[in-house]
């Protein structure tokens, strides 16, 4: 979460001081998006990075899963994090989530979960 709050943020400046690379990332989609929204948006935060100075590479995995199982989420969120790992031999820096709506229960599993055991 705190990637994505900076990555947003630092999106106002009009270009990064710090060359930070972001390399190995993945996306979860729980919100059912529909893929070509799911592709527009990853296209303009990797132009909006190169615009800005920031090098974001294409996500390293997606996946998706209906956001209304909380044993759905919780499994998706775990196994493209672990898939992530197993395939690049790093863990992901960031798993960014397509959510209906940030009160729902989904939003709650994702947020425990990813910080207090994946990031």
């Amino acid at each position: 979460m705190y990637c994505t709050i900076m990555l947003y943020a630092a999106f106002f400046h009009s270009s990064f001081i710090l060359g930070w690379i972001f390399q190995i990332w993945a996306v979860l989609d729980v919100a059912n998006t529909n893929k070509n929204a799911q592709t527009e948006f990853v296209d303009s935060l990797y132009e909006e990075g190169d615009r800005r100075g920031l090098k974001i590479d294409y996500p390293a995995a997606y996946a998706s899963c209906d956001g209304r199982r909380p044993r759905e989420v919780e499994a998706a969120f775990r196994g493209l994090a672990a898939r992530v790992e197993k395939e690049k031999g790093r863990r992901a820096q960031l798993v960014m989530v397509f959510l209906a709506r940030k009160g729902d229960d989904a939003y709650g599993l994702v947020k425990l979960i990813g910080d207090n055991e994946i990031g």
